[in-house]
């Protein structure tokens, strides 16, 4: 209950703190303050709130500033920040390298797509394979270790020492020359020899990309030693991720478009350069193997991920080296349209595969124009009535794994009118008040009523979108029953909180317990029927006017298919209620359009107001069905003289952006 950290309680401002933690994180690993904030951005957030682009940059600067600080400590670089990947050597910007960049950019397009597709591959084989086991799962990393650690130590003293080479400069030529001895490796050398091989496989990821980049150093690694070593890493690098440790994907990125692009810039020198022996003249220089090695790197990294702005940003604060800002702008254009052509994104098919609901920013806009939101929408859909039985409440939430339901009222016409949308979470947080606890009283839902629920409506099969009925109530009431001066006394009693209560109680509840358990702890009360907090002291007609969302996101039935999907992705929508009038008529979330995208399904989808009005009269709600069992009539709503939360406060509004962990409860 304690009144600190009051903005970080709600789902939004969580999501929105844990985007700003992964920019600082990209600031903190790679030096790049400005690139974790484009990072977050591009391919981070579905839906980007500009009003938190000055936070989120103040957390990177700051988290920039903490990196620095401490890594000039422990490197005795007093006052020097640390640059991750700067090159030794800066090389003024020739508008000729544009046209080698171009080529680089469509060769490691094209390798980017082998590298998603392979990696999709292996992914979809280990979760078949060894996901299932754990010994399998446990043994997997140690045994991909053992095998690289020895294949790569071995090779590295199998592979023939080069002599190290002093570079000499006159007025115009440049010869090449190898770096200290002390930063390569010797593995298997003889004094002032060096192993090529073991220099790129015996160093960290780090220190490897460090070394493709140093520049003036044209025949320090050899084109077969690039060849065989991209080989041996870009397989490893394939096969390792999504293994059950902790490797990423950025680095292995790095180094694999880096060896690229050095083997790249090596051929051009070895073909173009008007001086042999692996020198250029001063009007050459722009063909260094380094330049391009730091062009490949941010190619690869782009067609494997299909980001541009921020990628550029990176790619310049990695090496803190702008003149070569343009053609590595060119290479990575180049890559990402060439990949697009083949594959998805790579984080994007992975989301795909662990089923989460992302919106890709570009869709087949042709595609949308020619349908609308009833052909996308779900048509049955759980409703519940502003003031509803207990039990049908409970039956619901036990029944389904939807998130939001809409809430209706029942007109003096008999017909239900739509007035707002309410949460899964909301309701649980307000069955837990504690004024709505009434000792001995009991409306937690049947083992009978829930079988017969799921059997009569395929709720095992399909739990996504049946609306349940055969619910009978445990204690039938009378329409003068629901009167305001016949509810309950603990009804009446919260309906009449205050919003500043309302969010005092919900905090106290999720410090005490968290989000993930506070779920746990319903599903389990749900799934055995136990007394507890919540369940067996309910009274048994609930009040869902204080918690109602009376300002949702609605659409007509005949609203543009591609207009509903820009909705989404511009207002971070998770639910969209579909209306015919004032009656619901079905609801759209992410997983609808993502199901749409499937061609067979497409043209297999019929609307139900295309074929006309006499689908719409077998739709029937989970609250007309109980009370056609119960033979009671709806219950009227009566006005109260308390005012509802949700026009007190201001016209509370529910979150309605996408997050991942909540997506699976509906």
């Amino acid at each position: 209950k304690t009144p600190l950290f009051q903005t970080l309680r709600t789902n939004k401002d969580r999501r929105d703190f844990i985007t700003a933690g992964a920019a600082c994180g990209v600031s903190a690993a790679f030096g790049a303050p400005i690139g974790g904030l484009l990072f977050i951005m591009e391919e981070v957030a579905s839906f980007w709130d500009h009003n938190n682009s000055g936070q989120v940059f103040l957390a990177t600067m700051s988290s920039f500033t903490t990196i620095a600080f401490l890594n000039s400590l422990v490197n005795d670089l007093p006052h020097t920040a640390y640059v991750l990947f700067e090159v030794n050597i800066r090389i003024p910007l020739n508008i000729t390298a544009v046209i080698p960049a171009i080529f680089l950019g469509l060769i490691c397009g094209l390798l980017s797509v082998v590298f998603t597709k392979v990696n999709l591959m292996v992914t979809k084989w280990r979760r078949r394979v060894i996901r299932p086991h754990p010994l399998r799962k446990f043994l997997e990393p140690i045994l991909i270790a053992a095998v690289y650690v020895t294949a790569a130590y071995c090779l590295a003293l199998l592979s023939p020492c080069y002599q190290t080479v002093v570079g000499m400069e006159d007025d115009n030529e440049v010869r090449w020359h190898t770096e200290n001895i002390t930063e390569l490796s010797s593995v298997g050398c003889s004094t002032s020899t060096f192993s090529p091989l073991g220099t790129l496989t015996l160093k960290t990821s780090k220190e490897t990309v460090r070394h493709l980049f140093t520049r003036q150093t044209v025949d320090q690694f050899p084109a077969g030693v690039l060849i065989f070593f991209f080989l041996l890493y870009f397989t490893a690098s394939v096969y390792t991720s999504g293994a059950a440790v902790s490797t990423g994907l950025v680095i292995p990125m790095l180094v694999n478009g880096a060896t690229i692009g050095r083997l790249f810039g090596l051929i051009i020198v070895k073909g173009f350069s008007s001086i042999g022996g692996g020198g250029y003249t001063f009007d050459q220089q722009w063909m260094d193997p380094g330049v391009y090695a730091l062009i490949g790197a941010g190619a690869f990294f782009s067609g494997c991920t299909r980001m541009m702005l921020s990628i550029c940003v990176i790619m310049v604060e990695l090496a803190g080296d702008l003149h070569y800002l343009l053609p590595t702008m060119v290479a990575i254009v180049i890559a990402k349209n060439t990949a697009d052509y083949f594959s998805k994104p790579l984080y994007h098919a992975q989301l795909h595969l662990d089923f989460v609901p992302f919106l890709p920013s570009h869709w087949d806009e042709s595609m949308m124009e020619a349908y609308t939101a009833a052909d996308v929408m779900a048509s049955d859909v759980v409703t519940l009535r502003e003031r509803e039985y207990t039990s049908v409440v409970l039956a619901v939430l036990k029944a389904s794994q939807h998130h939001a339901f809409p809430v209706v009222r029942q007109s003096e016409d008999g017909n239900e009118k739509f007035v707002g949308m309410v949460t899964r979470e909301d309701i649980q947080v307000y069955l837990a008040l504690p004024e709505l606890q009434m000792p001995n009283t009991s409306v937690a839902p049947s083992a009978d009523i829930e079988i017969n629920l799921r059997r009569r409506h395929g709720l095992e099969a399909d739990a996504a979108r049946r609306r349940p009925n055969g619910l009978e109530p445990t204690s039938p009431n009378s329409p003068n029953d629901f009167a305001t001066e016949n509810l309950p006394p603990c009804v009446i009693e919260a309906s009449k909180m205050k919003w500043s209560d309302w969010t005092a109680h919900q905090s106290s509840l999720f410090l005490r317990m968290g989000d993930r358990k506070w779920h746990e702890e319903w599903d389990h009360r749900l799934a055995t029927g136990a007394s507890g907090e919540g369940i067996s002291t309910l009274p048994p007609v609930v009040d869902l006017s204080l918690i109602v969302n009376r300002s949702p996101y609605v659409v007509p039935p005949f609203f543009n298919l591609s207009l509903t999907y820009h909705m989404f992705r511009s207002v971070g929508l998770r639910h969209l209620v579909v209306l015919d009038g004032q009656t619901v008529v079905g609801i759209i979330t992410r997983k609808d359009l993502l199901h749409f995208t499937d061609k067979d399904l497409r043209q297999g989808s019929t609307s139900e107001f295309t074929a006309g009005p006499s689908n719409r009269s077998r739709r029937s709600s989970l609250a007309a069905d109980l009370r056609q069992q119960t033979n009671s009539p709806p219950p009227m709503p009566a006005a109260t003289t308390s005012v509802p939360i949700s026009q007190s406060a201001g016209a509370r509004t529910t979150n309605t952006e996408p997050s991942v962990d909540e997506f699976f409860q509906r």
